[in-house]
């Protein structure tokens, strides 16, 4: 019998009779064991073995309701071993299990179809076949059937990588063939055709040889989440992020000559919501015009299941292959069928050698005969196994290993299988010395931890503490009571006493914390002050766990010292403070800028044109009057550009939707006058909208085209093109491009005077010109504008020119 001792620990005890050399009884003798680590053991095995059993129960269940046929046959006779009901259904008679694939359709021998499985069986390579004619005989009739079928016949091989089976995969697309072939037949045109797609039981859709859409059945429209109105102005590549323009010419090109086999992609809805779709395609002529068709299946379902089935399988492999014990399965009437490596390794015996009953041979020949009759009994009652038995190892020894075996059972409660694992337990003594040795272990690196937990409260400036809210004791860490100033263990520790440190302006709040924390269970982390023992004012916060139960009656906590973290809070305060000070001593520069320093600049100029008009000079003093008027106008606009640079302020920047081809419009109206002197073109068509700053964006524009205009060439009409396109930041060859990040990129490119590209970086500095202020206008601070803009929004400028051809500038705005 067992005995369970206060400690947890589990003792088995066998008695025995003494008796003396007459046969006289005399005495009682007792054996203890120790099975604690035994019985644990065997409870975690037990768990083991139910996550493995539902595992493949998942693996089951994910075949018998995939949308697909499917099959498995075993040896070269193709024996049935399992068939989905959508395997039954579309070959229309119920499959026997253990019968083989000729006894049941024995019409596809003439087919070529037995010849292929022989073939898949015998070579290893897979069967894949898109639209494979068969023809089924129907039980009603007794006539033969034409379908059509996306199959895949797969080899399923053993770790050696012999063929141990064959599964079977298909599609039924018969409908969609016939369909395509009335449609490719019809000699109504279109106007059939639209009929026959109505009444399609998947998405239809007819394409133009421009992509564009030339009609959608109501499944199709319903699916993308399009009015009819809608869709015709979406074109192919608007739903199929894989069809560019290229790919979709390639396949409509190919579509006329072949039908294209059937293939996998995804498909985009009108809100941006992609799905798995399988298509057949195909091209045909309607009213004499080349047009191609598509039915695209919705295989969301499908690819769910088969990466759940994946998932699953992969689990179960890496289980039985990882855990040191010997893992195996059987089929519902108990013959092995799968052994794991483990169990390989171990018996010395390869997988042809141990299944069926072949396993039988391991077994120690004293235990075969009862462990054959305890498993015949387990198979025909369905009850779950618990033993012990001695397996020969590899090398001739036999070793005792606790064994447990689980039926795998389906939906209805049938036993589909069994699973069973062994574990060596001959160790098991030594075992639990080898234990007892790492408990000594982990004490003492329990010590250590508990050392270094100390030296890290010193190190961190925290101390910690345990509150039992029941008895109301509370224990205080040697550095918590430093925190106070204290020496370790100085008081006793209690919460009266933790009240008396409180600074008296914190106190209320933290007594009101406290009772909001013992009712709610929720700590209100709120900082507070206290006053140690020296009379040092520090800022304490404070972090707690409940445990002890549903009671939440213990209460573990810390306390750390954040009078540094405050101070620093004080300082950059007061620093925030100086800096708004700051900031308002800038906009009154500003006002001053914009209102006081330009007045003085309107009177000199309005009263020296007075003087001009009013008075007769000479040459001489009417070019002095003209010089005083130029130098009046540049240092307005030097004002103007300076005070248009300091707006551009990050902090108030609101992003929106912009669309650029409605701010060029609005610069083209701003500099209407100049365009019009100067002759200018400017050439854009469909530009992005992009998430920026309108205002700002809208001052860059300006900016760059009044640039373009100002350094024109006298003899050439100016012309200036913008153009955008979407790149990836990892093909712009710049410091400042984000390789994850897609990015809009916007050139303005001129037929100007151009410039040296040793200028780059310069033209874009403030009061930065490359040619003299009598040769062109301005105060060279209009790029530095559009720099700064730019940098703003997280993008940057290039510039490129070359002298007496052009310019171009390059904007990189991220896509959001």
């Amino acid at each position: 019998d067992e005995l369970e001792y206060l400690d947890g620990r589990i003792i088995e005890r066998h008695g025995y009779s003494v008796f003396g050399e007459d046969g006289t009884y005399y005495a009682w003798s007792w054996t203890f064991r120790d099975i604690t680590e035994q019985k644990a053991a065997a409870e975690a095995l037990r768990e083991s073995e139910e996550r493995v059993s539902k595992e493949r129960m998942v693996l089951y269940n994910s075949f018998m309701n995939a949308p697909a046929a499917i099959a498995i046959v075993k040896g070269d006779t193709f024996i049935y071993e399992f068939a989905n009901s959508e395997y039954e259904r579309i070959l229309g008679r119920k499959i026997t299990i253990g019968k083989t694939v000729q006894e049941l359709f024995p019409e596809l021998e003439a087919q070529g179809i037995m010849a292929m499985l022989t073939n898949v069986f015998t070579t290893g390579e897979p069967f894949i076949a898109n639209e494979f004619p068969v023809e089924l005989m129907n039980n009603s009739t007794g006539e033969l059937v034409l379908g059509y079928y996306n199959t895949v016949v797969q080899p399923m091989k053993d770790e050696k990588g012999n063929t141990k089976r064959l599964l079977s995969h298909g599609v039924e697309v018969t409908q969609n063939v016939e369909a395509r072939k009335q449609i490719e037949a019809s000699e109504q045109g279109l106007k059939r055709y639209k009929h026959m797609a109505d009444n399609a039981n998947e998405p239809f859709i007819l394409m133009r040889e421009d992509g564009t859409f030339a009609y959608l059945n109501d499944l199709a429209l319903q699916r993308w989440g399009y009015t009819k109105e809608e869709a015709l102005h979406i074109r192919v590549p608007d739903v199929d992020p894989i069809y560019n323009d290229e790919v979709f010419n390639a396949a409509f090109a190919e579509a006329q000559k072949n039908t294209l086999p059937q293939f996998e992609t995804l498909h985009k809805k009108k809100d941006g919501t992609i799905y798995p779709v399988e298509i057949n395609m195909g091209g045909l002529t309607l009213e004499g015009k080349p047009y191609m068709f598509a039915i695209a299946r919705d295989i969301t379902e499908r690819k769910m299941m088969q990466d759940q089935l994946k998932e699953s399988e992969v689990k179960f492999r890496v289980l039985s292959e990882t855990v040191p014990h010997m893992i195996w399965t059987a089929t519902a009437d108990g013959k092995r069928n799968f052994f794991n490596q483990y169990t390989l390794d171990y018996t010395g015996l390869t997988h042809e050698e141990l299944e069926g009953d072949g396993w039988q041979r391991t077994i120690f020949q004293d235990d075969l005969e009862n462990e054959v009759i305890i498993w015949q009994h387990t198979v025909a009652t369905g009850e779950n196994l618990t033993a012990e038995k001695r397996i020969r190892r590899h090398d001739g020894s036999f070793r005792w290993h606790l064994c447990h075996s689980i039926a795998r059972k389906d939906s209805n409660g049938n036993i589909i299988g069994w699973i069973g694992t062994c574990t060596d337990i001959t160790e098991q003594k030594a075992f639990t010395e080898v234990l007892e040795e790492k408990v000594k272990e982990r004490t003492y690196q329990l010590h250590l931890q508990n050392e270094t937990f100390k030296i890290a409260e010193k190190i961190a400036k925290f101390g910690s503490y345990k509150w039992n809210m029941k008895t109301d004791s509370l224990e205080y860490s040697d550095n918590l009571f430093r925190l106070f100033d204290c020496k370790p263990n100085q008081f006793i520790p209690s919460y009266e006493k933790f009240l008396s440190f409180i600074h008296p302006d914190d106190l209320q709040r933290v007594i009101k914390n406290v009772e909001e924390t013992r009712k709610t269970g929720k700590l209100v982390e709120t900082p507070y002050r206290i006053i140690s023992k020296t009379g040092k004012i520090k800022y304490l916060r404070s972090s707690v766990s409940f445990t002890g139960g549903d009671d939440n009656s213990l209460l573990i906590g810390t306390v750390q010292d954040i009078s540094k973290d405050v101070e620093a809070a004080m300082e950059l305060r007061t620093k925030n403070i100086e800096l708004e000070n700051s900031n308002a001593e800038l906009a009154s520069f500003s006002f001053v800028a914009s209102h006081d320093l330009k007045e003085p600049l309107r009177k000199i100029r309005t009263f020296s044109n007075l003087i001009i008009e009013k008075e007769n000079f000479s040459e001489k003093t009417l070019d002095y009057f003209n010089r005083i008027t130029s130098s009046v106008v540049r240092m307005q606009d030097l004002i103007d550009s300076l005070l248009n640079f300091s707006r551009v302020n990050k902090s108030e920047m609101v992003f929106e939707p912009c669309d650029l081809n409605a701010l060029i419009e609005v610069s083209k109206d701003d500099l209407q006058l100049k365009i019009i002197e100067k002759q200018v073109t400017i050439e854009y068509e469909n530009l992005p909208v992009v998430m920026a700053v309108s205002i700002q964006i809208s001052q860059l524009i300006t900016n760059l085209l009044e640039n373009a205009i100002k350094y024109s060439r006298p003899e050439v009409k100016p012309l200036i093109r913008i153009s955008s396109s979407i790149i990836e930041g990892e093909k712009i060859k710049h410091p400042s491009a984000n390789k994850k990040t897609k990015y809009h990129s916007i050139e303005f490119a001129d037929n100007g005077i151009g410039f040296e590209q040793e200028y780059e970086k310069k033209i874009f500095g403030l009061f930065q010109r490359l040619h003299g202020k009598d040769e062109y206008s301005g105060t060279g601070i209009g790029l530095g504008i559009v720099k700064k803009i730019v940098t703003y929004h997280d993008g940057f400028i290039v510039a490129e020119g070359k002298p007496n051809i052009g310019a171009t500038f390059k904007i990189y705005i991220p896509k959001a």
